[in-house]
């Protein structure tokens, strides 16, 4: 194998010798440029794709963790905007362990920096250190949500004074960067201010401030302790509409692109809702309940006393005492009922929450026949819980031009990503075979000559034949013939090295 490598060297330097300036300088470039395509070749189709070691980082932060990755000598990129470090796939979790251990990065400040004892520190740099520490522990909770993706806290949180009674109101102002296509709610803003009022010491809801990146106060709704203006109440019955029929047309939408095929269907709903608030109050009568019995009884007894003579002066006449008949004993008894009734009531009091709907109707389109309108018609009006008279249905074909070039776009884009990939492997293969056919073609060139040269021996040669045969002078005509014959003799013989010969000799002439 040496011995062979070393013939195949040789070979090459030998052929490198005889080439002029022109073909060396050629033989140079195309090397050069096999060199470069292969490199180019190899990078784009085995680079690995990287991910986003850490995300949006501070710029303290971001030269911190690239001096740790050099130093840990781990490949890294630095992105566009660049905040955010990129890695290879597999080294992300072990690096980011790494990067921990070394307390990278530091990012947002927390009460973990409390537990540093500083020689010489004063009662108001401990006031502020905790307020810095305090900041930076709500900034990493509300970071956590996962529509957030940044968040700073600003908070206000005065001294109490000693010649004032009143306390001095305490404020909180966060900044908050949504994730793209993201939002929050009412109910997730209400959240997020009494997380921050909750979590600092008499701080009131209604002092809190959430503002967005582009200056929009989210808080305005949710900390108002006015009564809600009659246009915004307006603007958000205008909303929650919007909602329900957005909520329905979705609905709609997604069951019907299932029956004639995805963007093949177009449903519109409107709605009209009541935002009255309605109570009514309803009483009921029922029979007549006897709720209470009262019974009075009288009971009396006595004795009835006999005539004791006629009216006048001698009935008045004292008279002694003579024994006298006794009179019959009476008894009287009376009893009296009395039977209070009421009758049974039931008050229903009823309050209709507004934003019911009131009226509904339901347009489609889509792109087909007539044969699918009545069916149509039936399922969305029961999937709707309306009438078929709410359902309008319309069949027409539909103009998918744009649609359609959007998509030529996007598979023209990729292609043409796949053919940059192709055209530099493709090119780094073709100067490989360039090379190699120009180094091939120089060493086989070089290689006939050699076995020509062999064959021919030191007898003759057609190069002496045709030297000889051309310095002929008029003297020498006697030795033409014997020439012609051994040329001729030669050819018979041996005619594939004489053809490669004059071949080689051919394309000599035309450069």
């Amino acid at each position: 194998m040496e011995n062979y490598l070393y013939r195949v060297w040789e070979r090459l330097k030998e052929g490198w010798s005889k080439l002029n300036i022109n073909q060396k300088v050629l033989v140079a470039a195309g090397l050069i440029l096999t060199v470069i395509a292969l490199t180019m070749g190899i990078k784009a189709v085995t680079q690995p794709e990287l991910t986003p070691l850490f995300p949006k980082l501070e710029t303290q932060d971001a030269a911190a963790v690239v001096a740790k990755l050099k130093e840990l000598k781990i490949p890294y990129q630095i992105g566009e905007d660049g905040t955010t470090i990129l890695v290879a796939p597999k080294d992300k979790y072990a690096t980011r362990l790494q990067l921990a251990n070394e307390g990278l990065p530091k990012g947002t400040i927390g009460f973990e920096s409390l537990n540093e004892n500083r020689f010489g520190e004063t009662t108001h740099d401990k006031e502020v250190r905790y307020l810095v520490a305090l900041q930076g522990e709500l900034t990493r909770t509300i970071e956590s949500l996962a529509e957030v993706e940044k968040a700073r806290v600003h908070l206000s949180l005065p001294k109490d004074s000693l010649f004032t009674a009143e306390k001095p109101k305490r404020t909180a102002s966060v900044m908050i960067k949504l994730k793209p296509g993201a939002s929050l709610n009412e109910r997730q803003v209400r959240g997020l201010v009494h997380f921050v009022a909750s979590s600092v010491e008499n701080l009131k809801p209604e002092n809190v401030t959430i503002i967005d990146v582009n200056g929009n106060i989210l808080s305005e709704d949710v900390t108002a302790t006015e009564p809600v203006s009659a246009s915004k109440l307006t603007a958000n019955q205008i909303e929650i509409q919007k909602q329900v029929e957005n909520q329905l047309e979705k609905s709609l939408q997604s069951m019907l692109e299932r029956v004639v095929g995805f963007g093949k269907v177009v449903v519109r709903v409107s709605a009209k809702l009541d935002f009255n608030q309605v109570e009514s109050v309803s009483e009921v009568w029922g029979n007549k309940v006897e709720r209470s019995i009262e019974e009075i009884e009288t009971r009396s007894t006595g004795q009835t006393v006999p005539a004791q003579g006629p009216v006048g002066t001698s009935s008045n006449i004292q008279t002694y005492p003579t024994p006298q008949p006794q009179g019959s004993q009476s008894e009287n008894q009376n009893t009296q009922t009395r039977r209070n009734y009421e009758i049974d009531r039931t008050e229903t009091r009823t309050k209709v929450a507004p934003g019911t709907v009131k009226d509904l109707s339901v347009a489609v389109i889509y792109d087909g026949d007539d044969n699918l309108k009545t069916m149509i018609a039936q399922t969305v009006a029961k999937a709707a819980g309306i009438t078929e008279d709410r359902v309008s249905v319309t069949a027409m074909p539909f103009n998918t031009a744009y649609w359609d070039k959007l998509q030529a776009d996007m598979e023209k884009e990729v292609r043409m990503e796949q053919l940059k990939r192709m055209a530099v492997v493709g090119g780094a293969v073709l100067a490989a075979l360039m090379v190699g056919g120009i180094m091939m073609f120089l060493w086989r060139r070089r290689q006939r000559r050699e076995q020509f040269d062999q064959v021919v021996g030191e007898e003759i040669t057609v190069e002496d034949l045709l030297a000889e045969q051309l310095e002929l002078t008029s003297e020498e005509q006697k030795e033409r013939a014997m020439l012609k014959g051994q040329l001729e003799k030669l050819i018979r013989e041996k005619p594939e090295e004489v053809a490669q010969l004059v071949k080689s000799w051919l394309v000599e002439d035309t450069r």
